[in-house]
């Protein structure tokens, strides 16, 4: 069974998230573990664990087009310029209202 794997990428801030599985409401994530970043290496990424399970749920990486294969943001969904709390209430799979 192949798993479509998603990814979201926003270039005005350079960020991709790849999701590891799919959110559902109720979901709650945390902590997000936070990589240790090499000053010569021009992307860095973040973990979100899975509060419940401990699981990977995914990726955060930024710099992301330094850092990621262009085929992969070339054919990433698009998220550019959304609210960062929209953003991540999408992660997260929660309802929320945004003004």
């Amino acid at each position: 069974m192949a798993t479509r794997i998603r990814v979201t990428y926003d270039a005005t801030v350079d960020a991709a998230y790849i999701y590891l599985r799919t959110p559902r409401l109720g979901d709650r994530l945390g902590p997000t573990l936070l990589c240790e970043r090499d000053p010569e290496t021009p992307a860095w990424v973040n973990v979100d664990v899975d509060a419940f399970t401990g699981r990977v749920a995914g990726i955060e990486v930024l710099g992301a087009w330094a850092g990621l294969p262009a085929e992969l943001l070339a054919d990433a969904e698009r998220i550019d310029g959304r609210h960062a709390a929209t953003r991540c209430a999408e992660r997260l799979g929660w309802m929320v209202q945004v003004e």
